[in-house]
């Protein structure tokens, strides 16, 4: 998945969605469908152009904030996204 390890990108994020209890798609506040009366994951494509919309440095400080919330600063500065190992410290703590 984007976030826990996994790899596929947007496919897998959508994939794992698409795997989510009607109750977990609701807390997510995925798109309530009026006919189906229930809540859509979102596709492959909506996922795809919503990561392609999102400014990179600002998705990594908003990520690094939510971290560094969550966790404290003990569990370190560094996130894997897509196999690739991304820095999430501020600009200005950046060495």
């Amino acid at each position: 998945m984007l976030l826990s390890g996994d790899q596929g990108g947007h496919r897998a994020a959508a994939s794992f969605a698409r795997d989510l209890s009607p109750t977990q798609r609701a807390a997510l506040r995925c798109w309530f469908n009026r006919t189906t009366r229930a809540c859509d994951p979102p596709t492959e494509n909506c996922i795809y152009r919503v990561l392609k919309a999102v400014p990179v440095l600002e998705f990594q400080q908003a990520l690094w904030v939510w971290q560094q919330t969550r966790h404290g600063a003990a569990d370190g500065s560094v996130v894997v996204l897509d196999d690739n190992t991304h820095d999430l410290r501020p600009p200005s703590s950046v060495r």
